[in-house]
């Protein structure tokens, strides 16, 4: 990479050794800050943010920034302050320290000994599992964008790890529920614990964490009112949120097909099915239309390892229009629960997917580090990712 001049007058250093520069102590983080704060205003905004990754040599096109912004803005005002400034540049350290190959990326190999520098030790059979959980945009390499959602959930992964085993075991976990000030006891925690051991392997491993921490997250910040449940109106900002733009009488029928002890309300075993299920029938639901035809419903039970043996007699009792073969929201619950009545789900599906699946029709033009631009579409559902990402569950 050709060395240029900035503000910062001559620059012999790679960026791996500015990347150290500033984050080695206040007084340096404080004059970079400064430095990009080209305007004084106090915050680095996305012109300034863009100035500041092409010194550390990660160039980004305008889009890119403003999706790294967000993705950084803790307390959104579209600006980083001195704190989020010095994540940014602590994450472009770790990327620029073990990217052997100079790509701008991390690829597994790379990838393995930057996690053992956070403090996790992963075997490795496990991180093939943990980069398809992270790449969204399935390039086998993981990016700036995708790097700051690991880290964070490595952090919080590592925090709640207390004895170090390197997963996550049921007391671990009821001690993390209890931090977000969820109620779970014995019964409600095994059902969550049962829900995202996806290999049933007994504990709770990196890339299953990773879900978890997301379902987590969502619930904790919706849960308006602090009571550990979700109600009505705290599921309708949920649907919205998860893409369902339902009305205020559909959230409620979605509300009693999922509340299966008829209370009102959601606890988190239930609310964490529903968002499993609603994911899934937002994924298959190819033409965007609110329901799922019969092939899209196929492929939909399939994905989540359902025997579609008795899915005609199934999709009756349900009420589907004979002939029509569309099936709502509502009816989906019902079908999924019949078809995995007293029968495991396979869940080892659900182990190979990242952590959304972009439509077929958005295609993946270029890593957000290398040449070319990203498509619209990847940055948007990035976004939208790391918009739910951790506030209460990282901190």
């Amino acid at each position: 990479m050709s060395e240029r001049r900035s503000s910062f007058g001559e620059l012999p250093l790679g960026p791996l050794m500015r990347a150290q520069g500033i984050t080695a102590g206040v007084l340096p983080l404080a004059d970079a800050f400064d430095r990009f704060d080209g305007n004084g205003s106090g915050g680095i905004d996305v012109g300034e943010l863009r100035s500041a990754l092409q010194y550390l040599g990660v160039s980004c096109s305008p889009a890119q920034a403003d999706v790294l912004l967000k993705q950084y803005d803790n307390y959104p005002d579209d600006t980083l302050d001195i704190k989020e400034f010095a994540t940014i540049v602590r994450d472009v350290k770790l990327l620029l320290e073990f990217d052997s190959d100079g790509d701008g990326q991390l690829n597994l190999d790379e990838l393995q000994p930057a996690l053992e520098s956070l403090g996790v030790s992963i075997e490795n059979v496990q991180m093939e599992k943990i980069m398809r959980r992270f790449d969204v945009d399935n390039s086998g390499t993981i990016d700036l964008v995708e790097l700051n959602s690991l880290i964070r959930t490595v952090q919080a992964f590592v925090k709640y790890d207390t004895d170090g085993s390197g997963t996550i075991d049921i007391d671990e976990l009821r001690g993390a529920l209890r931090r977000l000030g969820l109620r779970a006891g014995s019964l409600g925690a095994a059902d969550v614990f049962r829900r995202y051991d996806a290999d049933e392997s007994g504990v709770i491993e990196l890339h299953e964490f990773a879900v978890l921490a997301r379902d987590l997250q969502l619930y904790a910040n919706f849960d308006s009112d602090c009571n550990g449940l979700i109600d009505e109106g705290e599921l309708h900002l949920v649907l919205q949120k998860l893409g369902m733009h339902t009305t205020l009488a559909e959230t409620r029928k979605v509300l009693r097909a999922w509340d299966t002890a008829a209370t009102g309300t959601l606890d988190l075993p239930n609310f964490s099915q529903l968002v499993a299920d609603v994911r899934t029938f937002r994924d298959f639901d190819l033409d965007f239309d609110g329901k799922l035809n019969e092939p899209e419903l196929r492929s939909a039970l399939r994905s989540l390892g359902v025997d579609l043996a008795d899915l005609a007699s199934t999709l009756t009792k349900h009420q589907v229009a004979a002939g029509s073969g569309l099936i709502e929201l509502t009816q989906f619950a019902g079908v999924v629960r019949d078809l995995t009545r007293n029968v495991p789900r396979d869940k080892s599906a659900d182990d190979g997917l990242s952590l959304t699946v972009l439509p077929q029709s958005a295609p993946i033009e270029s890593k957000f580090t290398g040449e070319g631009a990203a498509t619209a579409e990847e940055l948007r559902v990035q976004a939208e990712v790391d918009e739910m990402q951790a506030t209460m569950l990282y901190a």
